[in-house]
Order: structure tokens, then C-alpha cells, then sequence
């Protein structure tokens, strides 16, 4: 793992080029290329009583590119599997502030 931090201009940019293996052994990062269509899942199971349009179209862009291969979409986080089969699910969604940078 290779770690980058920055500071100029009142602002720190860091980025890490791999994501730190998870100590739990049902706990692995995310394949894009093999998981979307079952993180699709857990999200609509989860969600399907309360989820809006936004979130509807969220998880057919999910399913086309599950299809593609995991092609088109970029996704990070991690999912629980239990069994080979993927049952949870954390997505991280980069937020960026504008702090004047």
C-alpha cells in the first residue's frame, strides 16, 4: 500500500493506491467486474419499500453494467460474503468539498 499526502494552499490531498485488506475474512473489497449485480440486490432488498426514482435508476445503471462486466461504473467499498454468496454491502461515495482549492 502506497500512501501520497500533499498540502498547499490551505488544502491536504491524499490518496492511497490500494485499499487496505480487511481483517475479517467475510469482508473483502469490492469486484466491480463480479459483485454489481449482487450488490443490486442487497441494495434493493434493503431498500425497496423506500427507495425514490434517483435510487431506482442508481441500481439500473448497476444492473447494465453488471452485464457489461463491471464495465462503466466506478465503484468502492466493500461487501460481506457469506457462503460465496454476497449478503452486505458498504459503498463509499467520494464527497468533495469546495474549500477554495
Amino acid at each position: 500500500m502506497s500512501h501520497l499526502s500533499r498540502t498547499g494552499a490551505g488544502c491536504t490531498i491524499s490518496c492511497m493506491e490500494k485499499q487496505p485488506e480487511p481483517a475479517d475474512p467475510h469482508i473483502r473489497p469490492v469486484n466491480p467486474q463480479r459483485d454489481l449485480s449482487a450488490v443490486a440486490d442487497v441494495i434493493d432488498a434493503c431498500f425497496s419499500a423506500t427507495i425514490d426514482p434517483d435510487g431506482r435508476r442508481y441500481l439500473q445503471r448497476l444492473r447494465q453494467a453488471a452485464q457489461r462486466g463491471g464495465i462503466g461504473i466506478s465503484l468502492q467499498g466493500l461487501v460481506w460474503e457469506d457462503d460465496g454468496k454476497v449478503i452486505g454491502n458498504l459503498t463509499i461515495i467520494p464527497f468533495r468539498e469546495a474549500t477554495g482549492c
